[in-house]
């Protein structure tokens, strides 16, 4: 029996038949990882409260993951992946021998059909690059296994990312490899609510830094830092990348390891020509955590959507591109780094009307196939309750997860509204308990540094107590009774949301 909403008496508890077979060909894709949970689909007629007119929210949620796993350009990806492996591929010196080029094309399946190019880049020679015979084959091998990987949904590769990406990056080094994570980590984002506060230190103080789509620093440095510790890309950076002298894709220095996802599978080209100039580390990420990471946050968009509108789950497409829909950068960055790190801190995630979209461009939107405020939601989960994150929960690992907030006036735990008649000095700013705990809040630390800036810290034994909110400055916590001003509280700046009752969804 399958589980799905119900619009509603207007709709006299009819079911679309197109959603119908969606959930079908969704229970009998998702069936394995359906078992893996343990989870029992209620059937159609308990779905609705027949008394309250109300959802029945548990079997809701089931129908969540179980869209969640379907991926609407599954079938595109395929055919586009099985047109690169039974492609012909030609690589070549261009006239003078200064620039190469490989080319990847399709036959015409008719006589008369021209033949059909799926990807051509030019790009200026080097001895270390790939001999022409090697380029197919290796090409071939790439772009299968992570295909294979992608279609093999393990939650459990988060357990393996210390030894896929800590390891050669330590070998790369020359540090004797321990199987350890990093004790802290951060991930800056590109959001300009960056620019109003001055975190660069702090930033710095980590042991791993991880920067995303090679943001620019320089000139930056007092609110963004200036250490670089791994250099988080798309491949269609790398794409860029690929075009200049020695694939130049390193603003950071060339001995800063890059790991970036797959946006096209035809990028496995640009990655063997990078590869072989690299002098740290280029590394793609596996395709089982590409999956992991687009059902997580397809999963929070749909509960959010739910939650907002009250409207099916099958009318989500409506409102997202369900072809392009995608996770962003920042987003696989921070489940990457909750699965190297012990502790993971996140910057510039924020967004606001009065800041730039990025600190260091002059972009005014970002791309629609992503959905930041389901992302929010989601780190919201990794501070308040991770262990019971979709997906994530079955991945085996420990999350610790951490925020640091900027504010010139706050409530924190009790403490005065105006913060200046709370005279806490103390300048550790990382990991570390105040000698003088704020009220009510044992492992909560207010700081203030040289700057006079403060600085509200909660570990995640007591994060609990909190929800996370979008904010000017990066994200604040609010307690569980919202009514009071507890945390860090900006008025303005709660997320809007609707007035009218609305499903609310718990995990199971």
């Amino acid at each position: 029996m399958l589980a799905f909403l119900l619009r509603g008496a207007a709709m006299n508890r009819s079911i679309h038949f197109a959603f119908l077979i969606l959930a079908v060909v969704a229970a009998v894709v998702s069936y394995r990882s359906i078992a893996r949970r343990g989870l029992m689909l209620q059937p159609i007629q308990r779905l609705y409260d027949e008394e309250n007119e109300s959802l029945d929210a548990g079997a809701m949620n089931e129908t969540l993951f179980l869209l969640a796993a379907q991926e609407p350009g599954a079938t595109e990806l395929q055919r586009n992946v099985a047109d690169l492996l039974s492609a012909n591929l030609e690589s070549i010196d261009l006239p003078g021998e200064l620039y190469r080029q490989i080319s990847i094309w399709r036959r015409g399946v008719k006589p008369r059909n021209r033949s059909m190019y799926l990807a051509r880049i030019t790009f200026l020679a080097r001895p270390e690059h790939p001999q022409h015979d090697q380029v197919l084959p290796e090409f071939r091998r790439l772009l299968g296994d992570w295909f294979r990987n992608r279609r093999d949904f393990r939650p459990e590769v988060m357990s393996d990312l210390v030894d896929h990406i800590k390891r050669p990056i330590d070998l790369n080094n020359h540090y004797p490899y321990s199987g350890k994570r990093y004790p802290t980590c951060a991930v800056v984002g590109n959001s300009g609510v960056l620019l109003n506060a001055d975190h660069g230190d702090l930033i710095d103080a980590h042991h791993l830094v991880i920067r995303l789509n090679n943001a620019r620093i320089i000139g930056y440095q007092r609110h963004v830092g200036a250490k670089t510790s791994l250099s988080f890309i798309n491949s269609n950076v790398l794409h860029a990348c690929a075009l200049l002298e020695g694939c130049f894709c390193h603003p950071y220095g060339d001995l800063v390891p890059v790991v970036f996802y797959i946006c096209q599978p035809a990028h496995f080209i640009e990655y063997m020509i990078c590869n072989s100039t690299h002098k740290s580390p280029l590394l793609v990420t596996d395709g089982r955590f590409d999956a992991l990471c687009s059902r997580i946050v397809k999963y929070y968009s749909l509960k959010l959507f739910v939650e907002e509108t009250g409207e099916s789950p099958s009318t989500w497409g409506t409102y997202h591109d369900e072809r392009w829909f995608h996770y962003s950068s920042g987003m696989q960055a921070v489940v990457l780094a909750v699965g190297i790190c012990d502790k993971v801190s996140i910057f510039g995630f924020g967004k606001s009307p009065q800041a730039r979209h990025h600190y260091h461009t002059n972009q005014k939107r970002e791309l629609g196939l992503h959905d930041y405020l389901a992302e929010y939601e989601f780190y919201r989960d990794l501070i308040e309750r991770p262990q019971s994150i979709p997906f994530l929960k079955d991945a085996g690992v420990k999350v610790s997860f951490k925020t640091w907030i900027d504010a010139t006036r706050a409530v924190a735990c009790g403490v005065s509204e105006h913060m200046e008649q709370y005279d806490y000095t103390d300048t550790r700013t990382l990991w570390d308990d105040a000698d003088r705990p704020v009220a009510d809040c044992s492992r909560t630390v207010l700081m203030k540094t040289a700057l006079g800036s403060w600085k509200l810290h909660v570990d995640a034994s007591v994060a609990s107590s909190f929800s996370l909110v979008h904010t000017t400055v990066g994200f604040g916590f609010l307690s569980k009774d919202k009514d009071k001003s507890f945390g860090v509280l900006w008025s303005h700046l709660m997320t809007h949301r609707p007035s009218r009752q609305k499903p609310q969804i718990d995990y199971k």
